[in-house]
C-alpha cells in the first residue's frame, strides 16, 4: 500500500451494487458501495489498460461488463485481467456493506425506543450504544421475516395501522424472548401506543417529501440502505487521506437518479458543516468539516473506464455477503467468488471499509475464509 505522504490528487470511484428501486422495501438482502482510488496522474493509464480489457471481451455496441453477470457466469479470468491494473497500483480501495434485515432491526431500536416517542426509556437511548446494537440484533434473531418486512414498511412509510400491527406482531413473536440483559423490550414498547399518531405523521413526512431539507432525496429514499452506506463510505475516505495536508480528493459516481442529489448534498453537507469528530468504538468516525474530500461529481461509466472497476467489486463483495447470509453453505464456490472473499479476507484488519451487519453475518466471515480458503 502507497503512503498516505505520497498522496496529492486523488480521485475514488464509486458505483453501488443491489439496488433496484424499492430500497429497505424490497427483497434484495445485502447492499454494497465501493470505491476505487487512483492518483490523477496515473488515471489516463488505468482507463486505457482497462478499456482494452473491456473491449477484447466485449461486442463494440455493449463498451461494459457488468461485474454481477462476471460473477453469475465465473468469468475468473476477466475478473482478475480487468481488476488487476488497479490492484497492482497499490492505491486503497473503499467498500461499505448493510444488510437489509439488520438495517430494518435497527430502525425498530431508533424509532420504537427512541425517548421523543417512548415513554418508557430516556435519553440515554439516543446515543450509539452496545445496549442499541444488542437490541437491533436481539430482534433479528427473534422477529420472523414477515414482521420485519413489515417493519420496513411501517418505518418507512409510516402508516398509523402498519405501526400498530408491527408492535403487536413484536408483542406476541417476543413473548418467549421479552428481555435482553435485564431490559424488557416488550414492556418498553407500551410507551409507544401514546405517541403513535405523532411517530406516524414524522415518518409520512419524510417519506412523501422531494429534494427539501435537510437531505434532497427523491420521494421514499432517505431511509435507503445506500445513503447510509454512502454516509459511513465517505467518512472513511475523508478520515484516510485527512492525515495528508497536500491530500486533494475528488469523488466521481456511477451516475444513478435515485441517488445523485442525495449523495451530493450529504458531501456538500459533511464538507461545509462546522464542528467536531465523534469517533465509537468499531464504527467509522463522523467527521464535519471535510478537508481532504474536496468535490463530489455524477458521471457516465462511459466517461471513466475504472467505474467499471468499482462495479466488479462492489458486485462481488455483495456476493460474498449474500452467500454468507444464506441459512446452507455450499461446499466449494466458484473461482470469481475466491478472488473476492479473498480480497476481503485481506481488507479485514484494515481501516478502508465499513459495514452495518447483524452479529450472525458477522460471525460467519472468518468461518467462510476457513471453510473456503481463497487464494
Amino acid at each position: 500500500m502507497t503512503h498516505i505522504g505520497e498522496f496529492e490528487k486523488v480521485t475514488v470511484f464509486i458505483d453501488e451494487s443491489g439496488n433496484a428501486g424499492a430500497n429497505l422495501l424490497d427483497q434484495q438482502p445485502v447492499f454494497t458501495l465501493a470505491g476505487v482510488s487512483a492518483r490523477d496522474t496515473n488515471i489516463p493509464n488505468l482507463d486505457k489498460k482497462i478499456a482494452n480489457v473491456i473491449s477484447g471481451n466485449t461486442p463494440v455496441e455493449t463498451k461494459e461488463i457488468k461485474g454481477a453477470y462476471a460473477i453469475r457466469q465465473n468469468l475468473h479470468p476477466l475478473i482478475k485481467e480487468l481488476t488487476n491494473p488497479v490492484l497492482n497500483s497499490g492505491q486503497p480501495i473503499f467498500w461499505s456493506v448493510v444488510e437489509r434485515r439488520f438495517m430494518v432491526a435497527a430502525l425498530i431500536v431508533d424509532n420504537f425506543y427512541d425517548y421523543v416517542y417512548n415513554d418508557n426509556v430516556g435519553p440515554e437511548w439516543t446515543y450509539p450504544s452496545g445496549m442499541r446494537q444488542d437490541l437491533a440484533n436481539h430482534f433479528y434473531d427473534h422477529l420472523s421475516d414477515q414482521t420485519l418486512q413489515l417493519a420496513a414498511r411501517a418505518l418507512v412509510v409510516g402508516d398509523t395501522s402498519d405501526i400498530r400491527q408491527l408492535i403487536q406482531a413484536m408483542e406476541n413473536e417476543l413473548a418467549e424472548h421479552k428481555s435482553i440483559d435485564g431490559f424488557d423490550a416488550v414492556s418498553a414498547l407500551t410507551g409507544v401506543h401514546p405517541h403513535i399518531e405523532e411517530l406516524s405523521a414524522v415518518l409520512t413526512r419524510t417519506y412523501s417529501r422531494k429534494r427539501s431539507n435537510p437531505l434532497r432525496a427523491h420521494r421514499g429514499t432517505v431511509k435507503s440502505p445506500n445513503i447510509t452506506s454512502f454516509f459511513e463510505l465517505i467518512n472513511r475516505i475523508e478520515d484516510y487521506f485527512r492525515g495528508e495536508p497536500k491530500a486533494k480528493v475528488r469523488i466521481l459516481f456511477d451516475s444513478s437518479c435515485q441517488f445523485n442529489e442525495a449523495f451530493s448534498h450529504v458531501h456538500q453537507l459533511l464538507k461545509e458543516a462546522d464542528g467536531p469528530e465523534f469517533r465509537f468504538p468499531g464504527r467509522p468516525p463522523i467527521i464535519f468539516g471535510f478537508k481532504a474530500v474536496t468535490s463530489f461529481s455524477a458521471v457516465d461509466s462511459e466517461a471513466h473506464s475504472i467505474l467499471q472497476v468499482a462495479d466488479f467489486f462492489a458486485s462481488g463483495i455483495r456476493a460474498i455477503f449474500e452467500l454468507l447470509s444464506s441459512p446452507i453453505q455450499p461446499p466449494t464456490i466458484s473461482k470469481s467468488l475466491e478472488f473476492f472473499l479473498a480480497f476481503i479476507a485481506l481488507n479485514l484488519k484494515s481501516p478502508l471499509y465499513t459495514y452495518v451487519v447483524s452479529d450472525s453475518l458477522s460471525n460467519r466471515i472468518w468461518p467462510a475464509i476457513e471453510r473456503y480458503k481463497p487464494r
